[in-house]
This record gives structure tokens, sequence and C-alpha cells, in this order.
């Protein structure tokens, strides 16, 4: 909403924002156990606007797959 002061009067001006519901993630691919020097790829959700994946050792990403060969907890946040 905004307000606005034209000639000696308010006027109000209104609208409306459409809020479209939060995207959808699923997390496909990959092997939940690695052997010494073995690499599992993982993949978010296609056709998001950015991907932000984390993981230990500082490991950052910012594509839709990842490939890893090391233990861990790993995250992503997409955006739509």
């Amino acid at each position: 909403m905004r307000l606005s002061l034209v000639s000696c009067c308010w006027l109000l001006i209104t609208f409306n924002i459409a809020v479209p519901g939060q995207p959808s993630c699923n997390i496909t691919g990959g092997i939940d156990a690695l052997c010494f020097g073995d690499s599992t790829t993982w993949s978010a959700t296609a056709g998001m606007t950015t991907y932000s994946w984390t993981g230990p050792s500082g490991f950052t990403a910012v594509t839709q797959n990842i490939t890893i060969s090391n233990a861990g907890d790993y995250a992503v946040t997409i955006t739509d």
C-alpha cells in the first residue's frame, strides 16, 4: 500500500501481491555408504533458479548436481 499527497488530497493506491507456494525439493541418486576412493552423485530438483549446497570441510557448490567422496552431512537450499 502507498499513500501520496496529490493537490492537497490523499490518494490511496492498493494492489495485491500473489505469493506462490514454496518450491518442492527432492534429492535423488547417490548411495548411502561409500568405500574409500569411491564417489557418488546427488541431484536436487531440476529447473530451480539457484542451488546452494554445503557440506563437511567447507564444501560448497551452486550446481543442481554434486559429486562427493567424503562422508558427512550435506544440505541444499533452492530458490524457484
